[in-house]
């Protein structure tokens, strides 16, 4: 919510997270952007593939509700989270509007976005000319791009 090219990054490590239906292998790009492995040491790609269930028991109401039960003690933290759901057009209060669909995650998968991954780039399309690109991405293709998530978690941290 704040407006970033990635989702997550620290100084030097990038991690762009998409999610997908399970039935679909590709995920869509928001931006020649988000993918410019050229300005970090390492930058990731999570995809999260996600079943929609209706009235499924996973829903995003009892996710946000776990996630501020755990910071139950954190008055800071949990105002931070608050006002990041708030960008993001939840606020405080409205998650009980989120209990219609729930979701299975069944898989999670990481990439390591380098040289020869599918992706664009400013320098690739010549970022003065060409602004603004949506495309999308077969994930089939990234495979030889894989990465262990738990070392991209430990990397971000």
């Amino acid at each position: 919510p704040e407006g970033s090219n990635q989702d997550f990054s620290n100084e030097l490590t990038a991690v762009e997270v998409k999610s997908s239906k399970a039935t679909k292998p590709s995920v869509n790009i928001a931006s020649e952007l988000q993918l410019d492995w050229t300005k970090f040491d390492s930058l990731y790609l999570l995809v999260i593939h996600l079943d929609e269930l209706s009235n499924g028991s996973e829903t995003l109401r009892k996710l946000i509700e776990e996630i501020k039960a755990k910071f139950d003690n954190q008055q800071y933290l949990l105002g931070l989270f608050e006002e990041k759901l708030d960008r993001v057009g939840i606020p405080n209060g409205e998650e009980k509007h989120y209990d219609d669909f729930g979701f299975i995650i069944r898989s999670k998968r990481a990439y390591l976005v380098r040289d020869g991954f599918p992706a664009l780039t400013n320098d690739i399309i010549n970022n003065d000319a060409i602004h603004n690109v949506k495309y999308q991405i077969d994930l089939t293709a990234c495979e030889p791009f894989a990465a262990v998530l738990e070392d991209v978690i430990s990397e971000m941290i």
